[in-house]
């Protein structure tokens, strides 16, 4: 699959399905514990040094260092590892869980012994389900106003007006943790301004945020947002 899709979908970013990868880690490691610790160095939101710091400690840590399945694995980092698929849209991702939901669907609606006719029949009753779940989204996201729930109204009302309510719904954590940032610096140049977001103002954590003016576009050194299509908490808290 990885040399197919480096042919024939070259601009693409071949992403491991991150339950395949804890369950091989379970089998292949026997310790909980170290799925743990490497579900951890997986999915955490590190910068590169902070990951490979933490993957030399869990290796030392557990004496794992001639395990062979653990040092194929790590070759293969660039398709697991958070830090270095960030900026790669996902959409939030991690799993094939997506695509193996919908073959379950089809097989609820279609059967190994239907001939053509009877497959084209029951595929077209599923297609129809599909789209009536998707008019209910629609219903759902038109009717009513969710109850606000933040000090920025006026901007989780955009938002409310703007997302669909799933999304709506995972957009609002986000709003809510851009009450924690705090602009502690910017640095004008000459089209573009860039601001320095810190957690509390503890400059242990600094993300830059830059805006662009005559693009009026706005990105981020986390780049959660090209990753997963919402904006980060420290995007919102200078937009604020």
């Amino acid at each position: 699959m990885k040399n197919a899709i480096e042919e024939v979908l070259p601009g693409t970013h071949h992403r491991l399905c991150a339950w395949h990868l804890l369950r091989n880690a379970t089998t292949n490691m026997c310790s909980p514990r170290f799925t743990s610790k490497f579900k951890d160095c997986m999915l955490g939101d590190y910068e590169i040094s902070v990951f490979r710091n933490k993957w030399q400690t869990l290796v030392e840590k557990f004496g794992v260092e001639e395990k062979e399945w653990l040092n194929k694995i790590y070759e293969k980092y660039r398709s697991w590892a958070t830090c270095y698929i960030r900026g790669k849209f996902f959409a939030g991702f991690r799993t094939t869980s997506h695509c193996e939901g919908l073959h379950s669907l089809i097989g609820k609606y279609t059967k190994p012994h239907y001939d053509l006719s009877e497959f084209i029949e029951h595929f077209q009753r599923m297609l129809g389900h599909m789209q009536f779940r998707k008019f209910y989204a629609e219903y759902e996201s038109a009717r009513g106003v969710p109850v606000m729930q933040t000090c920025i109204e006026p901007l989780e009302m955009c938002a409310a007006d703007t997302y669909t309510r799933e999304v709506f719904f995972l957009f609002r954590p986000i709003l809510i943790r851009s009450g924690a940032m705090r602009v502690v610096d910017y640095q004008t140049r000459d089209n573009s301004v860039i601001y320095y977001v810190c957690r509390y103002a503890k400059l242990a954590n600094v993300w830059e945020v830059e805006w662009v003016d005559n693009g009026n576009a706005i990105t981020c050194s986390c780049m959660r947002m090209e990753s997963f299509g919402i904006s980060c908490e420290h995007i919102i808290s200078v937009l604020a």
